[in-house]
Formats: structure tokens, C-alpha cells, sequence
């Protein structure tokens, strides 16, 4: 989920109420793209950001706890704009 650039991510109880939420972005457009979570319950975005990298939009991937703290992030890309599309 997008707003205004930032991408925000809600983890939802069993119940489909709102257990917390994460928000990941800078004063640039940044956008999630996919999120996947590992066996620990660790949530992983990937997408791109213009707020941090080498320039331009670059790719990003983010690593959360599973309680949304922010565990790492990694961005790779040129000084031109770099995105990440799925592959099916």
C-alpha cells in the first residue's frame, strides 16, 4: 500500500483488526513493490526508492522483525533509474 511515495504496510490480527503497522520512506517518491515473509514471521520489501541509493529511482530490499522493526536494507543501482519488476 502507497501514500504519497511512502510505502505502508499493515500486519493484520487473525480478526482483521490492526495489530501495527510499518511506514518505509524518504522526502522521494519510494514504493513497495512485493512483500514476502519467512518461516521466523521476518517480513521482506522489495521495490525501489529515489530517497536513498546511488541516484535515480534504485532497487530496495528491506528486511523487518516480525514485530516491524526494521532489520536491514540493501539497495542496488546505478545513477540512472533501476526498477524491479516480478517475475512471474
Amino acid at each position: 500500500m502507497f501514500y504519497n511515495g511512502t510505502s505502508y504496510h499493515p500486519r493484520l490480527n487473525t480478526d482483521g483488526t490492526k495489530a501495527w503497522y510499518l511506514t518505509w520512506g524518504g522526502l522521494k517518491p519510494d514504493y513497495g513493490r512485493g512483500l514476502a515473509v519467512d518461516a521466523t514471521g521476518a517480513i521482506y520489501c522489495v521495490g525501489y526508492t529515489n530517497s536513498s541509493g546511488a541516484g535515480g529511482n534504485d532497487l530496495v530490499v528491506l528486511r523487518f522483525f516480525s514485530n516491524g522493526t526494521k532489520a536491514g536494507q540493501t539497495t542496488w543501482g546505478g545513477s540512472n533509474n533501476d526498477y524491479y519488476f516480478r517475475r512471474q
